[in-house]
């Protein structure tokens, strides 16, 4: 099994993904990423605490999302604030 090593990249995949009929709204996709680009902005702590939040939010998700594309670019989000920097 081939596993894709935390990043920004990814997480922007998995949000792509997570737009399509059974996903979040337009307006959910974007302020995700929106947020995701932010948190590449930072470093250290502040990133981490950033994508943290990002990957909390995502965990509420509205009804009606595909739960399997929830659980991928929360899993992409949260993977990523734990990686060593």
């Amino acid at each position: 099994m081939f596993v894709w090593p935390p990043s920004f990249a990814l997480a922007r995949a998995m949000s792509i993904s997570s737009s399509d009929r059974r996903g979040w709204s337009a307006e959910v996709i974007a302020s995700t990423r929106t947020a995701l680009t932010a948190a590449e902005r930072r470093s250290g702590a502040l990133r981490k605490t950033a994508l943290t939040e990002i990957a909390t939010k995502l965990k509420a998700a509205p009804a009606g999302a595909d739960a399997a594309k929830v659980n991928l670019l929360t899993t992409a989000v949260t993977d990523l604030a734990n990686a060593p920097r």
